[in-house]
């Protein structure tokens, strides 16, 4: 339901319908995380799908005794599927839910789903409730990072627009969002929604410019392999055929002050967002960025927006430059369902639940037909796949302190 522009639609639907099995690449499926989202009552799908672990580890074998998997989400299915696999009426759809998972494995008895109003009609956890929001504004939550015991991420502010199409919405603003990382899931939970200037409008040449579609910490506390001790918060120019990469970073302590935050602008980091250079294009309105123990980091994203095609790229710095894209996985949903409206997108990288010499990946799974949602309520929810990492390259911390740079 999220993040999907209009413009780039002919994109999926202008490829060619070849079967998935002459598609051979090097992920493979991972029914237990798939089938872990694919239910029948009360959460029954959703797309966004964004994973932190409480005590700000993000990377595989984390040190804590009882890890605590935090998640996020955005558009979501809550009711009842009936026993031929469509949504019975009543169903209704929050802009944003969330769920804790007790451990690292996908055991349905372990993970518990949350949205606002949980005894009475669903309702999305988080409105908009900022100086700078409207009313009928809502929230699509974005990436972030736990840090210093407080989960900070960033929401998409949407608005529904006119302008025709299937996909009526625009970004208003990003706002940053931040709760104690202890009480995810808890109604009490006490929630701060703070404007942000990390979005500039469009002008007749360049597209919307906003930051937060993805988050990467490279940090000591996330466990990342040569901590540099910023979090970098990327970003995405949404010209009208593409959307091109951007990059900033922040010192983790100033995550919430806006004027601490430097942007690249192709050779150094500035302090204005109006100097950020763009970096490569063809990227998709969720990804990520994983650093790599051999010292680069991993770009993992849905090629073109909406495609079947999941790819990666190798970078030798968080700002690249990056190498060519490379297709790990063929998508086959589109085909499975011979629809020629299901599509696939905002593929991610979850570190936080990868071993250590793969990455457990995750796509979304849509339909056009709002119709096609409820009579087939397995297309919408989250996929998984699992890409061997080349030799020699593996997530997480090295072994030694001095190989910190």
């Amino acid at each position: 339901m999220s993040s999907v522009p209009a413009r780039l639609i002919l994109l999926t639907f202008g490829l060619s319908l070849m079967p998935c099995f002459a598609l051979a690449a090097p992920a493979v499926a991972v029914p237990a995380w798939s089938d872990l989202f694919n239910r029948t009552n009360g959460w029954t799908g959703a797309d966004g799908i964004f994973t932190h672990l409480a005590d700000g580890w993000d990377a595989p074998n984390d040190p804590s005794p009882s890890p605590r998997v935090l998640f996020v989400f955005s558009d979501t299915f809550v009711g009842k599927v009936n026993a031929v696999g469509q949504r019975e009426s009543g169903v209704t759809m929050p802009r944003n839910t969330g769920a804790v998972l007790s451990g690292l494995l996908p055991n349905p008895g372990k993970i518990s789903f949350f949205w606002g109003n949980m005894s009475g009609t669903p309702a999305s956890v988080l409105v908009p409730d900022t100086p700078l929001s409207q009313q009928g504004q809502w929230y699509w939550p974005e990436d972030g990072v736990v840090t210093g015991g407080t989960f900070y991420f960033f929401a998409q502010r949407m608005d529904q627009t006119s302008s025709g199409g299937s996909f009526n919405f625009a970004v208003a603003g990003v706002d940053l969002i931040a709760e104690p990382a202890a009480g995810y899931g808890n109604p009490a939970n006490p929630v701060t929604q703070i404007d942000t200037p990390l979005t500039l409008p469009a002008t007749a040449t360049t597209g919307l410019i906003q930051y937060g579609n993805a988050v990467m910490a490279n940090t000591i506390e996330a466990g990342a392999p040569f901590p540099d001790g910023y979090v970098y918060v990327y970003g995405l120019r949404n010209d009208t055929s593409t959307k091109w990469l951007l990059a900033a970073r922040v010192p983790p302590a100033e995550i919430a002050d806006f004027s601490a935050y430097r942007y690249w602008n192709g050779s150094a980091w500035v302090s204005d967002i109006s100097q950020a250079t763009p970096i490569i294009d063809g990227l998709s309105s969720e990804f990520s960025v994983t650093p790599l123990d051999n010292g680069q980091f991993i770009m993992v994203y849905q090629l073109d927006t909406l495609s079947d095609k999941t790819v990666i790229r190798y970078g030798n710095s968080p700002v690249g430059p990056w190498g060519d894209p490379k297709t790990i996985y063929h998508c086959p949903e589109p085909y499975e369902y011979k629809n020629d409206q299901v599509y696939c997108y905002n593929a991610k990288a979850h570190p936080v639940l990868s071993r250590p010499a793969h990455l457990l990946i995750s796509y979304n799974v849509n339909t056009l037909s709002f119709t096609a949602n409820l009579d087939i309520a397995s297309i919408y929810h989250p996929r998984f796949i699992e890409y061997a990492l080349p030799k020699g390259a593996t997530l997480g911390p090295v072994a030694s302190a001095s190989a910190v740079r």
